[in-house]
This record gives structure tokens, C-alpha cells and sequence, in this order.
């Protein structure tokens, strides 16, 4: 019950905190929603094409039942990843991610991303406005896990 009470919490808290505009009659950038949630948040992991490491700390994006097995009682762990550097520069993506172990095989594993695109310029193409925007997408991950 506590667990839920702090959820509803964040999650009111976020909504309450996000500016929005909502597309008018001014065409969207086609950018795919959410396709960052697709990018593995550490260099190790990308490295060996998405497998997972057992020993890290960033369960919670990639499998979260991994946390049961790893070691230490718990953990905590950020990373940056600048994306794309050598097509356009801007694209970059941090992660902050931790689990904590309750028992032998319940864990609880948390997670913040965060991708920032670079610049874009939007126009009107019926009064010829244009005006410049910073697209930014986040995901909070929270799971209780019982293996």
C-alpha cells in the first residue's frame, strides 16, 4: 500500500510538472515515439549486441529477474550515452538505474531515462512562422520483482 500511495505520488507529480503543446495545425516531426526505450544503457551491453551482464545494476531496462541473482544486496548506477555523434550532434541519453534486494528472491529495481534530440526548427506552412523546439523524451521504470 505504501509502495502504491509513493507511485501515485511521482506519477501525479510528473503530470503536474510537464508543459505540453498540442499539435494544432502544425505538421508533427515524425521522430517514432518512444524509440528510445530500444537503446541499451550501457557501453558493455551494446558492445555484445544486448546482452544482458548479470553483474550490473541496470536490471530494470533490460531484465529485471537478473537482479535475484546478482551478488550484492543492492546497487545504484548512471550512465550517458552520446548518440549518433558522428551524424548530428545533440541526440544523447542519460540513465540513472538501481535495484535493492528484500529477500532471496524479491528485488525491487527502479529506473529513470532520459533522451534529449537536438534543435528542430518547426514552420507554419500557412502564415510562414517558424520557431525552434527541444524535443525530450523520459521513461520512469519502477518493478517490484518476486523470482
Amino acid at each position: 500500500m505504501k509502495m502504491r500511495k509513493i507511485f501515485v505520488g511521482l506519477l501525479s507529480l510528473c503530470f503536474s510538472l510537464e508543459h505540453s503543446i498540442a499539435q494544432d495545425e502544425i505538421t508533427p516531426i515524425n521522430t517514432g515515439a518512444a524509440n528510445f526505450l530500444t537503446l541499451m544503457t550501457n557501453a558493455r551491453s551494446a558492445g555484445m549486441g544486448g546482452v544482458y551482464i548479470p553483474e550490473n545494476n541496470d536490471a530494470v531496462f533490460q531484465n529485471g529477474a537478473m537482479a535475484a541473482i546478482n551478488p550484492q544486496k543492492g546497487g545504484l548506477t548512471y550512465s550517458f550515452s552520446s548518440i549518433m555523434r558522428c551524424y548530428e550532434s545533440g541526440h544523447s541519453l542519460n540513465s540513472v538505474a538501481g535495484f535493492y534486494k528484500l529477500s532471496r528472491y524479491g528485488v525491487v529495481l527502479g529506473g529513470f531515462r532520459y533522451y534529449h534530440y537536438p534543435e528542430v526548427i518547426m514552420s507554419d506552412y500557412n502564415t510562414d512562422i517558424s520557431y525552434n523546439i527541444r524535443p525530450k523524451e523520459w521513461a520512469i521504470d519502477l518493478e517490484p520483482r518476486r523470482s
